[in-house]
């Protein structure tokens, strides 16, 4: 891919996926980051791991890069994802 996908799940929740790497930044500030290449499934995070951490800063950096630094509101709806997203932040409040 020339670009990794962006992904969101309300504000403040990214997920940033380049042809190898997963990385994902919620609104409460943790993180996780995944080597699909070994990791298809998604089971090791890596963000959490002191010594991949070390040796993945810059990839990790690289994709946090892409998060966007404006962010627009939620729009006003009844679907699932809204009910989910207002379900989410009752437990973040």
């Amino acid at each position: 891919w020339p670009h990794p996908a962006i992904t969101s799940f309300g504000k403040g929740n990214f997920s940033v996926r380049s042809t190898r790497y997963r990385y994902i930044q919620y609104l409460d500030g943790s993180r996780e980051f995944y080597d699909h290449e070994n990791d298809p499934h998604e089971w090791d995070n890596l963000a959490e791991d002191q010594e991949h951490r070390l040796k993945l800063g810059e990839l990790i950096a690289e994709h946090a890069s892409h998060i966007p630094t404006h962010q627009h509101e939620i729009l006003l709806g009844k679907s699932t994802g809204h009910k989910a997203y207002a379900a989410a932040q009752e437990t973040i409040e």
